[in-house]
């Protein structure tokens, strides 16, 4: 994630003042990657599923507020997952985060704006992101889906 500083956070009171909600993490290549990112998105205040291939959260109760992708691809793979998870009804109209590495050509960042929701450029904030899935998260859930 780059910047897991959480100083100045107070992820207690970040839970106390909003309703839980539930993140899926997709991380394909490394497992500390997602155990790390995980913590901190718990730490925030999230409720975390994290997983190495979306097909692994086929079983969940609800689908989740918000899909975040460490994109480690090119942006055209991230956007064919992307694409066929939201063919799935669970995954209709769930907003989609890429995490992305500044590295990335301008074609795949073109091509990532264009099928995810916020791209966030590695490294980042802990704030920065959560932010971001807040509301992404919010907005959803006002828009009824």
């Amino acid at each position: 994630m780059g910047n897991r500083d959480l100083t100045g956070w107070n992820g207690a009171q970040e839970k106390a003042k909003r309703p839980p909600l539930h993140v899926l993490f997709i991380q394909r290549n490394d497992p500390d990657t997602r155990e790390a990112m995980a913590s901190v998105l718990e730490q925030i205040g999230f409720q975390v599923t994290a997983v190495s291939e979306p097909d692994e959260a086929d079983d969940l109760e609800t689908s989740p507020g918000v899909l975040v992708f460490d994109v480690d691809t090119t942006g055209s793979a991230a956007c064919n997952l992307l694409r066929d998870l939201r063919e799935e009804r669970q995954w209709r109209g769930v907003p989609a985060v890429a995490l992305v590495a500044r590295s990335h050509g301008p074609e795949s960042w073109r091509l990532l704006g264009e099928c995810f929701d916020k791209i966030l450029a590695k490294p980042f904030a802990a704030r920065e992101l959560a932010q971001a899935l807040w509301t992404l998260g919010v907005s959803r859930t006002v828009a009824g889906r």
